[in-house]
């Protein structure tokens, strides 16, 4: 196996790696464009990311190191975001509710983070581009899914500079369904 230093400097490099995306990408994301737009466009840059993947158009080697950290990258990114939302979301529903949430929320991802590899493998087995035409397909729906919460006026968790519509100073006050602005 591998000495105990050489995974030592492997997990602090990975952790420094996590929060230079967090420092050098996500925060400025965040303010410019909000929570929702950001999952969106990170959605899309890895579904193109898996889609290139899949085209083998990356038979060169160092096109495809180029081209995984963007998906990797992109992907790692938009859990970060949505945990945030998540909890942001459950807040409109008392503070009870955001332990219910998160803990909806992690089983999911628990359970994604299991099924995800095998269903890799499987799909590999059955070709080698199969993989990311799925992955393509699943940030495309999750990118789909996230802009039809951005048009339907629902307020962003984290807005950002550009939020528009979707920041909460733009939204009716109150709780519930039918709130109505205060005269």
């Amino acid at each position: 196996g591998a000495p105990a230093g050489a995974i030592a400097a492997v997990a602090l490099a990975s952790a420094l790696w996590n929060i230079a995306n967090n420092q050098v990408a996500l925060r400025p994301m965040l303010n410019a464009l909000g929570a929702l737009r950001t999952v969106l466009a990170l959605g899309c840059s890895a579904a193109v990311a898996n889609a290139v993947l899949a085209s083998g158009a990356v038979a060169l080697a160092p096109l495809a190191y180029a081209v995984f950290p963007v998906y990797y990258v992109s992907g790692a990114l938009s859990l970060s975001v949505l945990n945030l939302m998540s909890s942001a979301y459950a807040r409109r529903f008392g503070d009870h509710a955001q332990g219910t949430v998160n803990g909806i929320s992690r089983a999911i991802f628990s359970i994604g983070f299991a099924a995800a590899p095998l269903a890799s493998v499987a799909l590999w087995e059955a070709a080698p581009w199969a993989p990311f035409v799925a992955g393509a397909a699943g940030w495309l729906a999750a990118a789909a899914m996230t802009a039809s919460v951005v048009r339907s006026g629902d307020p962003d968790p984290a807005p950002g500079r550009w939020s528009g519509a979707n920041a909460p100073e733009a939204q009716p006050q109150g709780k519930g369904a039918g709130a109505q602005a205060a005269p």
